[in-house]
Parts: C-alpha cells; sequence; structure tokens
C-alpha cells in the first residue's frame, strides 16, 4: 500500500467479512479539498459483493468539526437509480479516492473528520479524525512537466513544502478544473525533486527522485497520484554522482535515469543510465566520457514507451537509447554535430505541421551559439534541417528553451539575477525562479511556486 498505510483510521469487518479501511494524511494543505482513501478488502475465501463505491459516493459520509462548528458533507451518486455493486474475490482489495465536498476553502488550523458508511443499517460510523491544516509554504518542486516532449506532458508537479522544522513531500494534480495539493510524506530536507516522464497513456507508473546525499539516489514509485510503499535509498558505487536530467519510467515500469559522474579532478566525468527494476537493484550503462558535465540531458519516452536521452555537449548532440536487455550496451546516434564555430545549448521537443520537407509531426529545435548570437533550428528525428536557422540575441546564459511549433521559440535566458524572455524581436522581463511552459493561441507561460498558488501559472502572450 501506500504511505498513508501507516495513518490507519479503522478497520470494520460485517457479517460478509468486508473490511474498509480509511486513511487521511494528518497534515493537509490549504487552498484544495481535503482527498480521503478507502481500502475495501475481502479477506475471505470466497467471492462477495459490495457496493460500488466509485458508482456511489454518496454512501460514505464526512463529518468535519472546526472552529466550534459541526458540518456533514457528502458527494452525490454518479448513476440513478444507483444499482452498482461489486463483486471481490477471494483476498481481493479495492482502492477508491474521494474528496471531501466543499473543503478548499478552509483555514488553516485543527479541523476533526469523522467517516460514515451508509451502505446498510445502521450506520457504520469511524472513529474521527485529528487533521491539522496549514497554508502552503513551497521551497523547492520539479514545475517542468507541462514543459516536457509531446505525449509525456502533464501539469502534475512534485514540490516540497516547509513545515517549520519538519519537510513534507507534496504532489499537486489537476483534474479538469480542480487542483489538489496531496501530501504523500516526510523528506529529509528542502531537496531538488525530479518527477519522472512516462507517456500520457502509461501515467500510472512513475517515480519521484532526489538526492539526499553525494552518492545516493533515493526513488518513491507511484501508480496514479498514490505511493507505492515507502521511498528507497540506494548507495551508489562512486564517492558523488548528481542526476543530469530527469529520469524516464518506459513501459515495462522500469526507471531509469541519467547520472553524471565527476572525476576526481578537473571538470571532466562520465555520464551513465542508471536502470531501476523491481525488486533487483540498480544496474548500469555507459553513456560517454565528456571534459565537462553536458549543457543538458534531455529525457523523454517515445511512443512505443522506451527511454530516449539527447545529450548536448558543446560539439555534438547525441541520442541514446536504451537496449531490451540491460546487459547489452545503449544506441548511440549522433544527431548534430559542429561543423564551424558554433557551440550547442539545448535542444527541445516540438511538433510541426506537415511541409516542403517534413511530414509533420515530432521534430528537434536545436540551440546554438554563434558569432552573430543564437541561432535556432528545427531538425528531423534523424538530424536533417527542416527550415532555414533563425537569429536572435544573446543575453546570456541560455537557462531554457521552449519549442512554439512554426512561431518564434521562447528562450530563457539567465545573467546574474536578472531573468528574461526572447520570442524573436520581443525581450520581456520574467520574475522568480520558474519554468517556461508552452501555452495556448500563441502565449507562453511562466510557472512559478508561490505561497498562495501554490503553483502559480502566469500567461504571456508573444507576437506571432
Amino acid at each position: 500500500m501506500s504511505l498513508l498505510s501507516g495513518l490507519l483510521l479503522a478497520q470494520l469487518s460485517w457479517a460478509q467479512d468486508v473490511r474498509v479501511t480509511s486513511t487521511m494524511q494528518p497534515l493537509q494543505l490549504t487552498g484544495a479539498p481535503l482527498v480521503a482513501d478507502l481500502d475495501i478488502h475481502n479477506p475471505g475465501l470466497s467471492a462477495i459483493r459490495f457496493p460500488d463505491l466509485a458508482a456511489r459516493p454518496d454512501l460514505v459520509r464526512f463529518e468535519l468539526t472546526y472552529g466550534g462548528k459541526r458540518e456533514r458533507r457528502y458527494n452525490t451518486a454518479k448513476e440513478q437509480p444507483p444499482s452498482a455493486m461489486w463483486t471481490l474475490e477471494a483476498g481481493d482489495h479495492r482502492e477508491l479516492r474521494l474528496e471531501v465536498p466543499a473543503t478548499a476553502g478552509l483555514k488553516p488550523g485543527p479541523i476533526q473528520v469523522a467517516i460514515s458508511l451508509h451502505h446498510q443499517k445502521p450506520v457504520t460510523s469511524l472513529p474521527a479524525l485529528n487533521l491539522r491544516l496549514q497554508s502552503p509554504s513551497p521551497v523547492a518542486g520539479d514545475l517542468s512537466g507541462a514543459a516536457s516532449a509531446p505525449g509525456t506532458r502533464h501539469p502534475d508537479v512534485a514540490w516540497v513544502h516547509q513545515d517549520g522544522e519538519r519537510v513534507h513531500l507534496v504532489l499537486h494534480h489537476t483534474h479538469g478544473a480542480r487542483s489538489y495539493e496531496l501530501v504523500l510524506g516526510k523528506l529529509p530536507g528542502p531537496v531538488e525533486l525530479w518527477l519522472s516522464r512516462s507517456r500520457l497513456d502509461m501515467l500510472g507508473e512513475r517515480s519521484i527522485l532526489w538526492q539526499a546525499a553525494p552518492q545516493q539516489l533515493t526513488v518513491l514509485r507511484l501508480r496514479g497520484q498514490r505511493t507505492r510503499g515507502k521511498p528507497r535509498t540506494y548507495d551508489l558505487p562512486w564517492p558523488k554522482v548528481e542526476l543530469a536530467g530527469h529520469p524516464v519510467t518506459d513501459s515495462s515500469g522500469t526507471l531509469q535515469a541519467p547520472i553524471w559522474i565527476p572525476a576526481p579532478s578537473g571538470t571532466g566525468g562520465e555520464l551513465r543510465l542508471v536502470s531501476f527494476r523491481d525488486p533487483s537493484g540498480p544496474s548500469f550503462q555507459r553513456m560517454t566520457r565528456l571534459d565537462q558535465r553536458p549543457q543538458q540531458v534531455l529525457s523523454t519516452v517515445d511512443a512505443a514507451g522506451s527511454g530516449i536521452f539527447y545529450v548536448v555537449h558543446k560539439d555534438a548532440v547525441e541520442v541514446y537509447s536504451p537496449a531490451l536487455q540491460p546487459t547489452l550496451p545503449l544506441t548511440r546516434r549522433t544527431l548534430w554535430k559542429s561543423q564551424d564555430a558554433s557551440t550547442a545549448l539545448r535542444v527541445a521537443l516540438g511538433a510541426l505541421p506537415k511541409g516542403s520537407v517534413h511530414r509533420g509531426g515530432t521534430a528537434v529545435l536545436l540551440a546554438t551559439r554563434i558569432p552573430d548570437g543564437i541561432q535556432t533550428q528545427w531538425l528531423s528525428v534523424k538530424g536533417e534541417a527542416l527550415e532555414v536557422p533563425a537569429i536572435t540575441e544573446d543575453l546570456g546564459s541560455l537557462t531554457q528553451l521552449v519549442a512554439r511549433g512554426p512561431d518564434w521559440p521562447g528562450l530563457v535566458f539567465q545573467d546574474g539575477e536578472t531573468t528574461r524572455l526572447c520570442a524573436g524581436a520581443e525581450i520581456l522581463p520574467l520574475s522568480g525562479a520558474g519554468t517556461l511552459l508552452p501555452g495556448p493561441s500563441g502565449a507562453v507561460i511562466w510557472r512559478t511556486l508561490t505561497q498562495d498558488g501554490p503553483v502559480s501559472d502566469r500567461p504571456i502572450q508573444l507576437s506571432e
């Protein structure tokens, strides 16, 4: 089960031997609805039938006590007349997450939640749970999910909540117009988080990674928005490693992460791919040796669900693909190689409409530094030039590149404390540390973490 399994509220047994456990995190954040998780278990030796609580959420009632008030909440049935039933085979579990209605506007402070089930008489009541509501206080997070390659883009954000001396891991999740702040557990400190990329049709399997020590990687597995077990920390066989780019989760559920292993002296080192396959420990495949850390490692998952890694260093852009068998070497091909004084800076993946030299679909946007400024050019996934290069002003260190189809790309430059967005002839200041995302109708979005967000999206309209 998830990290919530340690927060057991109550366990109920009926004549038909159904056991229901209900869990909630003791820390909840304001500005988002409260959620409760139910686990319905048949511990018996034969199949039983039980009301489908996904279709009949009205059978689960919530009583809230806070600030001297006592209020009741319940969801409405999803079908009329409601009659859906689950068939639970021997040993089966069904998990269900329910929103507690009208709780997004609650203020910080203590709150007591009592849950009751109304599927039969007499009503079955669970013991009340004492929770603590707190205003979001983000200090770090992975904001880049919505800026990843087509087919893997998602709005979820893994972020770090500071609670005095304690630090918590939170997943910001949107479903339609609703946003949820799901506390997943405690962290050892305000670490940098990496939420793995996966295909949208395989978004059930993901992981969150962080480093609490130079030679360690910690992995927390997710299925959907729920945790799978507790975080696992792995000691790697080098004195220091650094996550070089986003991890990916492939179609088999294997977690793969590019790591940079610095040399004992100098600026060079080695790039490797570490793979985690449950229940075995990590395995390693060599990617390349470089005289300095790569400018960028762009990770994505192709249409078949396999990890693809674009390694950008000053002289070339190389593409690495893991073999089906972890004992086999990685496949490497050169996408672009410098033929003049140009230096590769970053790549981004986007979609282009069908044209005279491109059949449409995924393409690679390459940004290079040349004597005249920053040059951007679309390449096919095989490295063929698709359009005439465009040149923009060089405003400092290029930290982000966002593809906008046939329009001018968005380039984010950092120069000391100044952050600026460049798109064609437009140069705009950006406030705070954030991530540039592609937006609708020619716009881009500047996503940041804020105290009242905690995830704040500011649209920026750009000229065509």
